[in-house]
């Protein structure tokens, strides 16, 4: 033991895993390859180094700060960190909410103006009534004015008129017209139509031409329908009516339908 160190000898395993660790990982020809990266910044030297030799281009992730080789843009991926703002748009809850309602009031007023709404028939009264006699018979032509009453924000269009004129049971006239009249939105508008009227009866005939009866008073009952077109589609109205006329008589004074000191 007189002063001398006793060297101990490394296990064989320790020093296979020294020399393991002082072999470089590439061969000597992969290693420097030529391919040199610097400050990807350009901190550290200011300047930008080709990649091996070859036209660049400026990193669409880096903004701008990096460098790929050209026309390997579409090869490689673009690792994006979590907390970049493009991945975490600003008031993103809000633009959706602000989209919602206007399109839930887009909606309502659309459905607000575009709903269809009530279209009214009235019959306004007798413009005018031309009577002649022939034999055993009372013939006349009547004007008869009609109202039509447009409650939407839209106009209409008064495509069709089909009438009869009934007296008692028996039909004594007819009309039919086409393309009567338009109607502008929120309005009213009043048009004519003329029927004409034969009734063959003496009885009537004598009753009409009596110089001795001062008021010769005949009732007709109107039906029939009104063809009203909109948006595409046509609504038909009905009209149900009575009118008096003096068959004795040309009258050319517009009145009501109803006879004096009746109900309206």
């Amino acid at each position: 033991m007189g002063g001398s160190i006793a060297t101990l000898a490394k296990p064989e395993h320790l020093e296979s895993e020294e020399q393991d660790e002082k072999t470089p990982v590439l061969p000597p020809n992969k290693r420097s390859s030529g391919t040199n990266y610097q400050s990807i910044n350009g901190t550290a030297s200011g300047s930008y180094l080709d990649v091996a030799g070859q036209s660049s281009m400026n990193c669409p992730s880096c903004q701008g700060t990096g460098r790929i080789p050209r026309g390997q843009e579409e090869h490689l991926v673009a690792l994006i960190p979590y907390s970049d703002q493009r991945l975490q748009p600003s008031r993103t809850k809000l633009y959706v909410c602000v989209s919602v309602v206007i399109c839930l009031l887009a909606s309502a007023l659309v459905i607000f103006f575009v709903f269809p709404r009530t279209i009214t028939v009235t019959a306004v009264g007798v413009k005018s009534a031309f009577v002649w006699y022939p034999q055993y018979a009372v013939s006349m032509n009547i004007t008869n004015i009609v109202e039509i009453s447009n409650d939407n924000f839209y106009s209409i269009r008064v495509s069709s008129l089909s009438l009869q004129v009934l007296w008692y049971e028996t039909m004594v006239g007819k009309v039919k017209s086409e393309n009567i009249t338009i109607v502008k939105p929120l309005s009213k508008n009043r048009f004519s139509y003329t029927v004409g009227i034969q009734v063959n009866d003496p009885g009537i005939h004598n009753y009409c031409t009596m110089s001795s009866i001062k008021i010769h008073t005949m009732f007709f009952h109107i039906q029939g329908s009104i063809t009203a077109s909109y948006l595409a589609r046509s609504e038909e109205l009905s009209l149900d009516t009575y009118e008096f006329v003096d068959c004795g008589a040309n009258t050319t004074t517009p009145h009501s339908f109803n006879p004096p000191g009746s109900e309206q």
